[in-house]
């Protein structure tokens, strides 16, 4: 067995994408080198990655910690985390947007190739996003009420926004949530039951029903880069109950707005 080449810093010219944010490079630039897994890196680009693991086999992995001749889509990564020995959840951060899903579509390309003998064209599509303010609504009422608020969406992402007209979504009750999951997995379910069918009913008796949204704007359309001022108006459903508070989100691909409701408890008549 080889001696381990952890800590080690190599100079390499940095290959195709691989699953997982990594690209491909070789020890010494050689057709049948040593197979390096190189993250925070782009195809193209000439790195200095210092080894993270090596287990002895036929590849290793390392970060990239030094850029030398970069690639014309590497941009600074918008989350101050993102980087070597820092957050590794973002895998492309570091690589403009059109960059990033051409990347993707490579991944899943050589995937659907190697694996399913599929020689295909993979298009991996922009995909709105949003942020909105405020980002969190609370709000205090009785079952079956209405309610309105301003919100101010702001494009940031690539492709204009559509801001819809009607939609909806769930609310649940989080302790009822909890109290879900711990009947159903806190022990063993009764025989005849699955334990799928105890969250199941358990979770129906902490759903809050369907909040209907009408959003209004004076224009739908939310071009990149610009924001628009919406008036969210929601109805909750009677299924709220007095003493319970539940919570939700409204919004869908690219936009998320948590949404909770707390119903008051209801007052106990005092005979006279």
């Amino acid at each position: 067995m080889s001696e381990s080449l952890v800590g080690d810093v190599l100079d390499l010219r940095v290959g195709a994408p691989a699953h997982g944010g990594h690209c491909v490079a070789r020890i010494g630039d050689e057709p049948h080198g040593r197979v390096v897994f190189v993250r925070h890196a782009l195809p193209g680009e000439r790195v200095r990655a210092r080894v993270t693991e090596d287990a002895g086999g036929a590849f290793c992995r390392a970060d990239a910690v030094d850029v030398l001749e970069p690639s014309p889509d590497r941009v600074t990564p918008p989350c101050p985390h993102a980087g070597p020995g820092r957050c590794g959840g973002c895998d492309w951060q570091h690589a403009s947007d059109s960059a990033q899903r051409a990347l993707k579509a490579a991944v899943v390309g050589e995937q659907l190739l190697r694996l399913a003998g599929l020689d295909v064209a993979v298009e991996v599509e922009p995909r709105p996003k949003l942020e909105a303010s405020p980002s969190r609504l609370s709000f205090e009422l009785q079952p079956g009420a209405e309610v309105t608020a301003d919100v101010t969406l702001l494009n940031v992402g690539n492709v204009p926004y559509e801001v819809p007209a009607a939609s909806t979504f769930c609310v649940f009750d989080g302790s009822g949530v909890d109290h879900a999951f711990w009947v159903a997995f806190g022990s063993d379910p009764p025989e005849g039951k699955e334990r799928i069918d105890l969250l199941l009913d358990d979770l129906a008796e902490s759903h809050g029903g369907l909040v209907e949204v009408r959003a209004r704007a004076a224009e739908r359309t939310i071009p990149p880069g610009e924001s628009r001022e919406v008036q969210v108006g929601l109805r909750f459903s009677d299924r709220i109950r007095p003493g319970h508070t539940y919570a939700g989100s409204w919004g869908g691909e690219g936009l998320s707005v948590r949404v909770r409701v707390s119903v008051p408890a209801a007052k106990e008549k005092v005979p006279r």
